[in-house]
Parts: structure tokens; C-alpha cells; sequence
């Protein structure tokens, strides 16, 4: 069952707005004037607990009524802002303005441009409630009236409106943040289906004991002694690898029309279960023989419906939904797939997400980074303990920012996996909690000095925050020219030990933000004090756009380092406007970091198990019981060996699942229930047969040809460079000591840095395999690499056939066979005789006839 989700309604949009991105992103007319309009979604709700995002962005400032996001009732007219009229409910993130039926009511902190807001909208609970929420921090909570549908809406508009976008994202999308638990991750509606329909070769009722008890089936499928399903399975040693599935088309009797819904439902990937029941024994349970989809609902002539049947798996064929760069960013990347780096991935290409004036900002990972290895501009390495660092992570552990433009390929080596490198590894705060401000008092907080300089109108207090805690508040008036006025408040009675050299994460939460005019820019910034009292800008530790929400930034001490300090000034355009500045914060921590990482440092990689589950449950969406982990398991078991995926372009969820596949020879098919299974080229003979086959005659025994195994080479290559270097892409002016030798180089400009050969002593049938193209695989362990491949190479230490085999079986139950399952072989005389395991690749079963046709099996 798929999902429709909800975008902006075009039919009700009122004049003066527009509709981009496919109904994602409000924009507003540059000929309009008014700012009472509002555009809602397609979809009314009610029932439910929902979730979705908005976020604006542009030139213009946000202000008290050029944007508002909220709900109306659908009988709310357009040319009202949501929040400004009687049935709706808004926000006006501009201001931080909390409206209810036309009436500002409250206000909370301001949400600046380029955030993120989630709403949260509970409509199950007793009294109905909508949560405004930046990721794990929840602002506000209106309480609406009980048994009401609501349509989530947004509002752009005025005169100071014309060059601000509004995204409002349902879920068509990936969502920036996880929904609270019990929440939909959107808004969207199940596509409408007639319920269960089932059908049978002969008509018959089931036992009460039966599923479901005593259900009745219409015996209405046509010709079912023809109904077939193939599934198969390559390699990389059969030259190209993957798998195959197909079935054959099933024809319905529908001449009394009680089909036709099906026909006119058309329920696409609707799941096919397909069973076997012996009707002289209807108390014994049906066998599972077979789980498809369904494809196409076709009429091939008067009194027939034809299901087009496809496999299982087919729902991860469409291109995968990720999380998307936002509208905001670089041009060149923004409404882009978010790259995706699981596991030790190297030289990989990050994506730019903001030129921010000389100091770039780009995207690495949808999730927080464990460890950057290096990063480096055509091929030199950066240096992370330079005075300023060539580069820092971001705030989120994303991605990183560069201290200069690069002036070639940039390439990282990162990794998503294990113990972090990017995070503290000892659990000792630095500052002995004095940051957290528990106690209120109104006054300086205990163990916080005010420094600010003589003259300054920066006055340092501390606000109360309604939960007997309390945050450190910096008020400040400036007009333009002044010097920058700065309160710096350090921990007086305790000094914070900072060691030279050291590399800190400093990080601190800021609960308000406002200033009287839109003129004012503030700058935010954490600072060092030395020996002789002279205060010094942390690089990286400052912030000249920030809103609320949670800031950090690494640092590495420099000499004479002694205490730690919080500091802010302002300016403001021009000088004759005064501006009043306040900001909170709190939660201020200080963690020393390990030592930076070098250029060979060895990145944690991923195991195919959890691999898979990132990819199919943690961003496809699927449940646990679609697949078989025990299946991923058992190779990691068997060869654990890490390894790392790096996904920039848009691809299929089913390109992702097997990008790792040809490093461990495996392949993906399906089982009786319609989940997804690992399977892996092993030797027959070593396999536990899922069944046995005798044939009595010698003329009978499978004859089988040699295997061609065209894609056999003893060569292969490891550790994956996903940005492989040419001749000019390499700095000219490097220091040979440290920088680019010759070696590296090379290792640059092939597909991966090292080169293995396996020493298996091969038949002459694959004597082409010692001089064959590499293996270029995503392992990133020399040795892994090395004994996976002498592995796959030993299996063909003999020649090896493929066998046909088809044979009739006695039921029931139906055996099940299926690609990478091992079936044993007996005849009386010739290879057989003593009997033979098979590794199933290819086979079609008939359920009916009761008939298998392994038309490849390995030997």
C-alpha cells in the first residue's frame, strides 16, 4: 500500500501566491500587496497524530506578518493570514507572534530564516494539541477545540515579502527531523483499497481452523497449472551481476463482472500471497510457496482479468527518497538528494551547501560524521591543527567547513561508523557543570564574572526560565561607529586548564534571540583569555547569523590559553538607528577532544548487516520483517570484513542495497514470504542440501556445461576511491615531505588504492582470469580484501558446470527452493551416483504440476 502525501492545495491557492518545487515551496507575487492570503494543504485532518516542516528563506527580513505557518478550518477563506482570523491557529516565526482566531496571544523566541520548524499535531489526544518544535525542543503547544479537521497551512505576503520563499514539506520529502513517538512522518493517506480478494484453481472453504477460519474461495483462476514463478541470481564471477525475477500472468474468470473492481482499483504493489492446499485434508495448513506484487490489472478479452504480476522487491526499484539539500543552499546543489557516507568511505566528493564568503560550507553525510580522516585540495592534505584550522566540522557533524576556497578536487576521508573522533571521548566536563546555570537568582550566575569593558552598554544578568533553572542574558545598546561593546563572562573562582596544542569542543544553547530593529547584526562568539588578560576569537567559534538552538565549535588551544569566556557584539546600519540586543544562553560545555586524525588513520567501516538496515529500515522505511538480517549476520559471521558506501546522486533504494554486493560475491533474491535475501557463491558441496533428488534412470541424470564464469580474475583492488584523481588535479607546489609523493598518487588514479592477487591455481578453462580487469571492491582492509578474494578464486580451483535440473515432487507440503540453496542429486550411475550438491542460480517453479526446473545449477 503506497502513500500519497499532501502538498499545497493549487485549486484553493488565492491570487498574489505561486506554487514551485511540486507544490513544496509558497512564493509570493512581486505585483501583490497584501499579505492576507494563505495557501493550505490538499489533504483535511482529523483522527490522527501528524508531523510536517516548514522553513523560509530569501533576501528579505522576516518580520511580524510577511510569513505564518499554522491550521484552518477548511471553511477559512483564503485572503486571511493563517493565525489573523477567526478558525486558525499561526505562527509568525518573524516575530515569534503565537495567534489564535485573529488574536496575538503570546509570544515565544523568534525562528529565524533557514530553520527548520516542525509541527506536531495531535489529534487523538482529549484535547487536541499543536506542538511548535525545532528537532528535539519543543516551543510551544496550542490546545485546540476536540472533534475539529484542520488543514495545515502558511501565509507569505506584504510589501517586504517579494524576495522570501516559504517551503512547507508533508513528507514528500525526507523530514529534516525525526517525528515525536506515536507521530506520522508527514501527511499522507494510504491508497484506497477494496480489501482482501481471494482466489483459488477450485472453489472451496476454509477449515475453521484455517487462515482466515472458514474464508471462501471463488475458484476463478484459469489455466492455474500454468501459473510459474522464476527467480535467479549472478554473480560477479558470471560477468555481470544481480538478480532476476518474472512469473508468469494470471488470468481470472470474471464473467459474472464481481472483478471488475480490481480492474478499475488497479492495486499496484498490492502483495500477492500464493499457497498450496491439499482439499482432501483441509484441516492441515497451506504451504507458503510463493510472494509477488502486483504489477498491472489488464482485461485480455471480454470475461477475463489478467493480473501482471512483479517481484517482491520491485518497491525498491523507484529512486530513492533521501533528505534533500534545502532550497536555500549553493545553487548548484540545493533540492539535491543529502549525501550519504555509511561506513569508511574515501576520497568522496563532498557537496558545497554554502559558499559563506570564502569559508565554504559542505555536505558529507545526512547523519553526524564519527571521524574525518583527512580532507584534502588536489590531493594536499589539510591541516586541522593549523591557527586557524583548514577545517572544522559543522555544528550537526554533517559536513565541514574550510577556512579558504579550494582551489581544485576537494575530497574527504570520513567515516559514519564506531567510536567518534568528532565527539569527546572523555566524559569529564571541563567546566565542572557551572555552565548548566541551574539556579536562578536573577543575579550573575555563580562561578560567572561580568568583564565587559569600562564604558560598555552591555549589562550581564541572568532570566529565569519558569523551571527554577535559569540562563545567563546579555543586554546590549550600540549605535554604529562605537567600538564593538563586549561582556565576557569566564569562570572566575575555577579557571578552566586549558593545554596548548589540545583540541576542544566548546557548545552552548541559545533560548532567545531579539532585537527592536531588522537593521542590527549581532555577532555571537566564544572566546580565549591568555596569560595577560587579552581576549582572543576561538577560530570557527563565532557566529554572525544564528537564531536559536544549538551551537558548537572546535578549536585547537593556542599558547598561553588560561580561562574561557562567552562574548557578543553588535553593529547596526546606519548609524543614526539605536538597536536594544539580548541574547540567552546556557547549557555551555567544554570537552577536550581526541587528537586530529592523520592521512592513514583507520576509518571504522560498516558490516553488511547493519549496512542493510540503514538503507531499508532507517531511511527506505521498511520493517524488519521485510528482510532477513539473520541472512547479513551470518556473512559478517563468516567475513567480517568493514567496509563503506558513499551515495552522492540520485539512485534507487535497489542500487544502494547492492552496492556493497559484488565485495563479498552475494546477491539479493527473495523467499516464499516475499523478503529480501542475502545469498553468497559457496561451494555445494560444503552446504547443507534443502532437499534430495533421486533419479532412477542413468538417461535421466542432469547433463551439465561448463561454466563459462566470464567474469573470473584473480585481480582485485581495495579500499574504494570514489573521486579518482587525473594527471591535473594535483597541487603543483607541495611539499614532497608531507605532501603528494608518487605512490600516493598513483593510489589516487586508480578506482581503489591497493591491489591484491589471489594465488589460486586455476584450470586451464580460466587461465584468462590471471591477466582480467580488477575487482574493484568497497572493502577497506588490505588483508579483508586479500582473503575474500582467494576465497571466491578457490572455488573455481576445478572446473565448474551449470546443471539442468527438472524433476516432479510429491505433496504435501510443497518444498522450497529457491537461488542461493543448495539441492543433492542421486542417480544410479555417472556423476551422480554417489550423489551431488547443486547451488541453486536460476529456477522456475510450477506449484500446481508440482514441478521444478532448475535450469542453473552450480557444481
Amino acid at each position: 500500500m503506497s502513500r500519497r502525501y499532501a502538498i499545497l492545495d493549487v485549486t484553493t491557492l488565492p491570487a498574489q501566491l505561486e506554487l514551485q518545487q511540486g507544490g513544496l515551496v509558497l512564493t509570493y507575487d512581486t505585483d501583490g500587496t497584501s499579505s492576507d492570503r494563505n495557501a493550505r494543504a490538499t489533504q483535511s485532518l482529523s483522527g490522527s497524530r501528524w508531523t510536517w516542516e516548514c522553513a523560509a528563506w530569501g533576501t528579505e527580513a522576516l518580520t511580524a506578518t510577511n510569513v505564518a505557518f499554522g491550521l484552518v478550518k477548511s471553511n477559512v477563506a483564503s485572503n486571511v493570514r493563517v493565525g489573523n482570523a477567526v478558525g486558525s491557529v499561526g505562527f509568525t516565526p518573524g516575530d515569534g507572534g503565537i495567534w489564535v482566531d485573529g488574536s496575538k496571544i503570546d509570544t515565544i523566541p523568534t525562528i529565524g530564516k533557514q530553520t527548520y520548524i516542525q509541527f506536531a499535531l495531535d489529534l487523538v489526544a482529549a484535547t487536541p494539541t499543536l506542538q511548535i518544535r525545532v528537532g528535539n525542543l519543543m516551543l510551544y503547544t496550542f490546545n485546540l477545540p476536540a472533534g475539529q479537521s484542520w488543514r495545515p497551512a502558511a501565509s507569505i505576503g506584504g510589501a517586504t515579502a517579494y524576495g522570501l520563499n516559504a517551503l512547507v514539506n508533508f513528507g514528500k520529502r525526507a523530514c529534516e527531523y525525526v517525528p515525536p513517538t506515536n507521530y506520522k512522518p508527514g501527511v499522507f493517506i494510504n491508497s484506497q483499497s477494496s480489501g482482501a480478494w481471494f482466489f483459488a484453481s477450485q472453489a472451496h472453504r476454509n477449515a475453521p481452523t484455517g487462515s482466515p477460519p472458514n474464508q471462501r474461495f471463488a475458484g476463478c483462476i484459469l489455466e492455474a497449472e500454468k501459473v510459474y514463478f522464476d527467480g535467479g541470481i549472478q554473480v560477479w564471477t558470471d560477468g555481470t551481476s544481480g538478480s532476476s525475477w518474472s512469473a508468469s500472468d494470471v488470468d481470472l474468470d470474471n464473467e459474472n463482472g464481481k472483478l471488475t473492481p480490481l480492474f478499475l482499483e488497479q492495486p499496484r504493489n498490492a502483495l500477492v500471497i500464493w499457497e498450496t492446499l491439499d482439499l482432501d485434508n483441509p484441516d492441515d495448513p497451506p504451504t507458503r510457496v510463493e510472494t509477488t506484487r502486483v504489477d498491472l490489472v489488464t482485461i485480455p478479452k471480454r470475461g477475463v482479468i489478467r493480473i501482471k504480476q512483479r517481484s517482491p522487491l520491485a518497491i525498491y526499484d523507484d529512486p530513492w527518497m533521501r533528505k534533500t539539500i534545502p532550497p536555500w543552499a549553493d545553487s548548484g546543489s540545493a533540492n539535491q538528494p543529502w549525501p550519504i557516507a555509511l561506513g569508511a568511505v574515501r576520497n568522496a566528493e563532498p557537496v558545497l551547501l554554502d559558499p559563506n564568503g570564502g569559508r565554504p560550507i559542505y555536505a558529507i553525510h545526512d547523519a553526524a560524521l564519527t571521524m574525518i580522516g583527512i580532507e584534502r585540495d588536489r590531493g594536499d592534505p589539510y591541516n586541522p591543527a593549523a591557527d586557524p584550522p583548514d577545517y572544522t566540522p559543522t555544528n550537526d557533524l554533517r559536513g565541514t567547513v574550510l577556512e579558504r576556497q579550494p582551489l581544485g578536487p576537494f575530497v574527504v576521508d570520513v567515516s559514519s561508523t564506531g567510536s567518534s573522533n568528532l565527539t569527546p571521548t572523555n566524559p569529564t566536563e571541563l567546566l565542572g557543570g557551572v555552565g548548566a546555570m541551574t539556579t536562578a537568582s536573577g543575579a550573575m550566575p555563580a562561578s560567572w564574572t561580568d568583564r565587559a569593558p569600562a564604558g560598555s552598554l552591555c549589562t550581564v544578568t541572568q532570566a529565569w526560565t519558569g523551571d527554577g533553572g535559569g540562563r545567563l542574558r546579555l543586554t546590549m545598546s550600540a549605535w554604529q561607529g562605537q567600538a564593538f561593546n563586549m561582556a565576557n563572562a569566564s569562570n572566575a573562582s575555577t579557571p578552566v586548564a586549558i593545554v596548548s596544542g589540545k583540541r576542544y569542543r566548546i557548545a552552548l544553547d541559545v533560548a532567545r534571540f531579539t532585537k527592536t530593529t531588522a537593521l542590527a547584526r549581532a555577532i555571537l562568539s566564544v572566546k580565549l583569555v591568555d596569560s595577560g588578560g587579552v581576549y582572543r576569537t576561538l577560530p570557527g567559534a563565532q557566529w554572525g547569523s544564528f537564531d536559536i538552538g544549538h551551537y558548537t565549535a572546535d578549536f585547537t588551544a593556542p599558547i598561553d590559553a588560561v580561562a574561557l569566556g562567552v562574548s557578543a557584539y553588535i553593529e547596526v546600519q546606519p548609524s543614526t538607528v539605536s538597536d536594544t540586543f539580548i541574547i540567552d544562553f546556557d547549557n555551555v560545555t567544554l570537552f577536550q577532544l581526541p587528537s586530529a586524525p592523520g592521512a592513514n588513520v583507520a576509518l571504522e567501516g560498516i558490516s553488511l548487516a547493519n549496512y542493510m538496515q540503514e538503507i531499508l529500515e532507517n531511511r527506505f522505511g521498511a520493517k524488519s520483517t521485510e528482510w532477513v538480517r539473520a541472512d547479513a549476520e551470518a556473512i559478517d559471521a563468516a567475513k567480517p570484513y568493514p567496509f563503506g558506501v558513499y551515495i552522492r546522486d540520485v539512485v534507487t533504494t535497489m542500487a544502494a542495497i547492492r552496492a556493497p554486493l559484488d565485495s563479498f560475491c552475494a546477491a539479493v533474491t527473495t523467499d516464499e514470504y516475499g523478503r529480501m535475501r542475502i545469498v553468497t557463491l559457496q561451494d555445494p558441496d560444503a552446504m547443507t542440501p534443502a532437499m534430495t533428488v533421486t533419479f532412477a534412470r542413468a538417461a535421466d541424470a542432469p547433463l551439465g556445461d561448463p561454466d563459462e564464469a566470464k567474469g573470473l580474475t584473480l585481480n582485485a583492488g581495495g579500499r574504494y576511491n570514489w573521486k579518482v584523481h587525473g594527471d591535473s588535479d594535483f597541487v603543483l607546489d607541495f611539499n614532497p615531505a608531507t605532501g603528494i609523493d608518487a605512490a600516493t598518487r598513483a593510489k589516487f588514479k586508480r578506482q581503489c588504492q591497493f591491489l591484491v592477487k589471489s594465488s589460486a591455481n586455476l584450470p586451464d578453462l580460466y587461465s584468462f582470469a590471471e591477466n582480467a580487469k580488477e575487482l574493484w571492491t568497497l572493502l577497506d582492509i588490505p588483508a579483508h580484501v586479500q582473503t575474500q578474494h582467494d576465497s571466491v578464486c578457490g572455488l573455481f580451483a576445478d572446473a565448474r558446470f551449470d546443471y539442468p535440473v527438472t524433476f516432479t515432487y510429491a505433496w504435501p507440503p510443497a518444498p522450497i527452493l529457491r537461488p542461493g540453496l543448495a539441492l543433492r542429486v542421486i542417480c544410479d550411475s555417472g556423476a551422480f551416483t554417489a550423489g551431488k550438491n547443486l547451488y541453486i542460480k536460476q529456477r522456475r517453479h510450477y506449484p500446481l504440476p508440482c514441478r521444478y526446473e532448475i535450469s542453473v545449477g552450480w557444481g
